[in-house]
């Protein structure tokens, strides 16, 4: 069982959804693919870093997670137009059966871009372009200039000498389109056909940080006012309705705190070391939990991450996580990708944000708390 939920927003221009649940079900089975919080992990698609934190004393365990995912992974940079990813043998080995992901590095809010996930190209083109390329899409959701295509490249129709694979190949060399730019792609390994970029290496990085003074772990809301963590106000009577507003406030809170908490301790920010001196200008305090300070690991691995190997650490790390201990999976999207979570509309406006968390406290029961941050120009939103 899991229950979501929108909190407050403090980031301009971005929405914070929230979920809390169990892992596993009543029978202790792994929650299927296509449910949360494995649906959030497995459906974003365009991911540029993978953030994990952990007590120092579990580095070791998760460090050996992150090589063995990543053992020969890679991905690829370089400067390549769209007619590329189209044609010959990337095409027919990449995209019409194999594992492809491609995206280029354009900005969303005024450039062409394009990407290829799962066999589809999804384009987000300007109008001039979209003029120019001669095939049926639709308004982007975010700006009436911008125009969207998506097609299915796996389709059975998707082969040279049909009309509209013909007229997207023609688009593809002629149109604006043509015009080579930088990009990005990961097809699950080394690949001879992608010579005509760089190749780079999926590998982490680790350094420890603390020890730093750590938060409590809410639990679902349901249970949250038979906890300790809040007392209602007592000056005042309070209906029902009331009172189940207070305490939802107060978990609200208490769930953007751990959030924040994490993103302190990604920069290493003085903030939530143990027993520094309090700061006369940030407003931010590490709330009381009675856990012992911590040193804690973080691991970071950079570059064009499938969400099947964000799955494959995410599944690693929390069933293995022991009960006494805790786990911080943070991934953060491309800014400027046409897709963020399964086929859902991205742009960038103020932010671009499309990134999540998921937090897995210390229980006996497989718990979780997953925090998705979306801009607002994201129909996932």
């Amino acid at each position: 069982m899991s229950t979501s939920f929108q909190i407050h927003k403090r980031i301009p221009d971005s929405k914070i959804y929230v979920t809390q649940g169990t892992l596993v079900d009543a029978a202790g089975v792994k929650r299927p693919q296509n449910k949360r919080p494995r649906a959030i992990v497995s459906g974003h698609h365009f991911n540029r870093r993978i953030e994990i934190i952990v007590p120092a004393q579990a580095v070791q365990a998760t460090q050996a997670v992150v090589d063995r995912v990543f053992a020969d992974a890679c991905f690829y940079h370089g400067t390549l137009p769209l007619s590329f990813f189209l044609e010959g043998e990337f095409f027919n080995t990449h995209v019409k059966t194999g594992s492809c992901l491609v995206l280029s590095l354009s900005k969303i809010d005024q450039d062409d871009v394009f990407c290829i996930y799962n066999g589809i190209l999804r384009l987000s083109l300007t109008r001039e372009t979209y003029e120019k390329a001669g095939i049926v899409g639709r308004v982007s959701k975010f700006n009436k200039l911008r125009y969207i295509i998506e097609l299915d490249l796996r389709d059975a129709g998707m082969f040279a000498g049909h009309k509209l694979f013909d007229r997207l190949l023609t688009a593809a060399r002629e149109s604006p389109l043509a015009r080579p730019v930088a990009c990005v792609a990961n097809v699950g390994g080394a690949s001879e056909c992608m010579a005509a970029a760089t190749r780079h290496e999926l590998r982490s990085q680790t350094a420890t940080f603390g020890p730093v003074a750590v938060p409590p772990f809410p639990r679902p809301a349901a249970e949250f006012a038979h906890t300790a963590a809040v007392t209602p106000p007592t000056y005042q009577e309070l209906s029902p309705a009331e009172l189940a507003q207070y305490y939802k406030s107060a978990h609200a809170e208490e769930l953007l705190h751990l959030l924040e908490w994490t993103a302190l301790v990604a920069v290493e920010s003085p903030l939530v070391v143990a027993d520094a001196a309090p700061s006369v200008t940030a407003t931010y305090a590490v709330f009381e939990s009675g856990r012992p300070a911590e040193t804690v690991a973080r691991i970071v691995v950079d570059g064009l991450v499938t969400s099947a190997q964000a799955l494959a650490v995410f599944d690693a790390l929390s069933l293995a996580s022991a009960a006494d201990s805790w786990t911080a999976l943070t991934v953060y999207g491309f800014d400027d990708a046409p897709v963020s979570w399964h086929a859902a509309e991205h742009s960038f406006l103020l932010s671009g944000d499309n990134n999540y968390t998921v937090v897995v406290p210390p229980s006996a029961d497989r718990a979780y708390i997953a925090f998705e941050l979306v801009c607002n120009q994201d129909t996932h939103s």
